[in-house]
């Protein structure tokens, strides 16, 4: 069966599933009485077949012009699931918020809301948490009159999504390795992996020829000749983790963002993650 996602139209198609819900268990005083007069009925609608993200954008931003805009996970839904195939192509294990609702979501699955957030948080170049703010930043970027609508050329990059699926598969599994599933960072919380991305965005646009070294060195932390078993160091981090206790989520963010930020703009010689330092200089 074909899988259809309604860019515009949600409440109008919302009302005809309920009319026809009445009709069926209550019976019509109305012009339609039966269920066969409701189903003669002509309804015109436009199909888009097997379009690419930036159209789905697009057309998301031009049919809520001048409208009340959709529901916010409505939108990221639609967002998402262009991210979602692409993701599972790639054989990432990734799960949706409804399926979550529905089952157990394994420890070692991302969650697909995530994923997205950490993609937006890699456009801004700074992390964003949220649905509500993934979602704001897109649409006042797309708006057809905006003057900052270059800022999203980069998620049709398909460099952002080399650095994606580095994350979710060749660095997780690092980690994985390294940490296990209750110890990974990326998995464990979620302003790690979004501050994570949102550092790797900064880096790319800054010095994309120093982030690739700055990468082969993080990965290198973890060899087996390694003799320290805590290659990011993550007995530090949690103790700053841990230690804020107003503006939590923001601090969070930053704290991660601020440290892997410089570790990735750092020459080759800064070779360590400075949580330390990072404490030190912002907080």
């Amino acid at each position: 069966s074909k899988k259809f996602i309604i860019l515009d139209g949600l409440q109008r198609t919302n009302c005809l599933l309920e009319c026809k819900r009445l009709i069926e268990k209550e019976g019509s005083n109305g012009k339609i009485r039966t269920l066969e007069e409701f189903n003669k009925k002509l309804l015109y609608v436009e199909i888009w077949e097997s379009i690419d993200l930036k159209s789905i954008l697009y057309k998301m931003v031009v049919l809520n012009t001048g409208q009340k805009k959709m529901d916010y996970s409505h939108q990221l839904d639609i967002l998402n699931l262009s991210l979602y195939e692409k993701l599972l192509k790639e054989n990432v294990k990734v799960i949706t918020k409804k399926e979550a609702d529905k089952t157990r979501r394994d420890k070692d699955m991302f969650l697909l809301a995530t994923i997205c957030e950490g993609l937006v948080s890699y456009i801004n170049k700074s992390p964003i948490s949220g649905k509500k703010n993934a979602a704001e930043f897109l649409f006042e970027r797309l708006n057809i009159d905006s003057e900052e609508t270059h800022e999203l050329d980069v998620i049709f990059d398909e460099k952002t999504y080399d650095y994606l699926i580095w994350v979710v598969k060749d660095f997780n599994r690092l980690l994985m390795d390294e940490y296990g599933i209750d110890g990974n960072p990326l998995l464990r919380y979620d302003a790690f992996f979004v501050s994570f991305m949102a550092s790797l965005g900064y880096c790319f646009q800054k010095n994309p020829d120093n982030l690739e070294k700055k990468k082969k060195i993080l990965t290198s932390l973890f060899s087996k000749n390694n003799k320290n078993k805590d290659a990011l160091k993550l007995k530090i981090f949690k103790q700053y983790y841990k230690s804020f206790k107003t503006g939590i989520g923001e601090k969070r963010r930053k704290f991660i963002f601020e440290t892997f930020k410089d570790f990735f703009l750092q020459s080759e010689y800064a070779d360590q993650i400075e949580w330390e330092t990072t404490y030190d200089r912002f907080f």
